[in-house]
């Protein structure tokens, strides 16, 4: 290779726009996750127990104002402020993977591109008179950026009576609208957001001066530990009074204090008084290295997908022991049944191809990766015929084996291959339950009673009974789809993709 030619250009507007798209929610929730994001990843780096973040508003005339964020954390020196490689460069991030839950590197500078902003002044210090300011801003074309190295202060502090004292303020300018929508719906945004970390007392905010707390319903709470691969996952449960918001039900995920997403799961064999009155909230800060790049999911993969499979095992072992069940989640009383169409699944399953799809693990024993003790993978997946079966396996992964499966080798960053285990398969079997009361799945897979659960009082199921051939072919449909719902966290399929596998199963298990 030689250094000839020049860098290529970048635009760095629609750079920054195509970094805003890649969030999946409202772009004013994205600026308030954002700055209390960063606050908690220097809270975190300085280990700092109940940061304080106190949140202001600030109306400089009828069309400008501000929203400010500071936090007492210690401030930026003046390399992180004024260097080349600091805070001012897009995409420049010190953090690595998993270390911090804001968005390494640009999340405080993608309201520079919204039309509810335009405009970011950032002030770092450790005294009234000892501090270093800038202001980031959008042009016609391009955005740029001011401090106080070059520039006079009062070019770059614009907001009407700011005094600083310590830590660090980011502030934003907003349009009238931001401004209306963040008066009435800030404090229900960072509850909805962040409540784990208020809850937990993980930050202390206050807004205009009036401490925010976190968001609980009325009724019992209990305080848990699920455990998942000798981990303890933080959790706290609850058994409400009124009922509780779709968004909340039933489980919600977090990572470092703030949601990632709720999952609500089939409770069909809960109390039907009670299904939309539990919930739980689980600190799942293991996977922090297995976010997307917005924070907003988690990557698809196997160790994800037995973290929340186990999950929802110890909330429904928690609903069982407060008697919410109308039998026992873990040895239903009605018979498990097997019949011509789990036989050809099993025997569909022990195929290479679609052994995946087996949600109780394959008919062979399979290896999996496991995680070191802080939960991290120090190995990479090497698509192939085998595990421990040839050129390849468990050694350096300079190749793959050549049985069934998938070989792993040392990543770029690991510096030995992951202790390997072995999982053994559990049969394929039916729970046909004339029971369920509210008809939200027409089947579910339920790993705490080992089956496929098929509700046989769903309307579609009746009107396709009274026909043999046809409540045959819905009987597969419902269970395929069950098991590819059940699996979607590890499939990272397009739409072709998942109608393709969806029809090619049909065809195979046909009676």
């Amino acid at each position: 290779m030689t250094d000839d030619g020049v860098p290529l250009p970048v635009d760095r507007v629609h750079n920054i726009e195509n970094l805003l798209g890649m969030y999946e929610y409202n772009e004013l929730d994205v600026l308030v996750n954002e700055a209390i994001a960063n606050a908690v990843d220097a809270f975190r780096d300085h280990k700092i127990k109940s940061g304080k973040i106190n949140i202001t508003f600030t109306k400089k005339n009828s069309e400008v104002s501000y929203l400010s964020f500071h936090n007492n954390a210690p401030p930026m020196t003046k390399k992180q402020f004024y260097g080349k490689d600091g805070y001012h460069k897009v995409s420049f991030s010190s953090k690595r993977k998993g270390d911090g839950i804001g968005f390494a590197g640009v999340g405080a500078k993608l309201f520079l591109v919204s039309k509810q902003g335009g405009e970011i002044i950032t002030v770092t210090g450790s005294g009234k008179n000892d501090f270093m300011a800038s202001k980031m801003h959008k042009t016609i074309d391009d955005v740029k950026f001011k401090t106080t190295e070059k520039y006079p202060l009062k070019e770059i502090l614009e907001i009407p009576n700011y005094s600083h004292t310590s830590g660090t303020t980011y502030s934003v300018r907003l349009t009238n609208y931001a401004y209306r929508y963040f008066k009435e719906r800030l404090a229900g945004t960072i509850q909805y957001w962040w409540n784990y970390a208020l809850l937990t007392k993980q930050i202390v905010v206050t807004i205009d001066g009036k401490p925010l707390s976190g968001w609980e319903p009325k009724g019992d709470k209990f305080k848990q530990s699920f455990k998942f691969k000798k981990q303890n996952i933080p959790t706290i449960c609850y058994i409400a009074k009124e009922t509780i918001p779709e968004e909340r039900l039933h489980i919600v995920y977090t990572v470092f204090g703030k949601r990632i997403y709720n999952q609500q799961i089939n409770l069909t064999r809960v109390k039907p008084d009670y299904a939309h009155r539990v919930f739980c909230i689980v600190d799942v800060s293991i996977l922090a290295n297995q976010l997307t790049s917005s924070k907003e999911r988690f990557i698809k993969g196997i160790y994800t997908n037995d973290c929340r499979h186990q999950v929802e095992k110890n909330f429904g072992v928690f609903l069982e022991k407060h008697n919410l069940t109308t039998n026992s989640l873990l040895e239903p009383s009605r018979q498990m049944l097997k019949n011509e169409l789990t036989n050809r699944l099993e025997a569909l399953f022990k195929n290479k191809d679609t052994s995946f799809l087996d949600p109780f693990l394959t008919i062979k024993k399979q290896k999996i990766p496991t995680p070191n003790q802080d939960g991290d993978f120090t190995i990479a997946e090497i698509p192939g015929d085998g595990i421990g079966q040839g050129d390849g396996g468990q050694g350096d992964g300079g190749k793959p084996g050549t049985g069934q499966g998938t070989a792993y080798a040392n990543d770029e960053d690991g510096n030995e291959v992951g202790k390997m285990k072995e999982r053994r398969a559990r049969g394929i079997h039916i729970i046909y339950d004339d029971t369920i009361k509210t008809h939200v799945d027409e089947a579910v897979v339920d790993p705490a009673a080992g089956a496929i659960i098929i509700d046989t009082t769903y309307p579609f199921w009746l009107r396709c009974k009274s026909n043999h051939v046809l409540s045959n072919f819905n009987e597969m449909r419902v269970v395929i789809e069950a098991l590819m719902k059940y699996k979607n966290d590890e499939l990272d399929w397009d739409v072709k993709k998942t109608l393709d596998q969806y029809r090619d199963l049909l065809h195979k298990v046909w009676i």
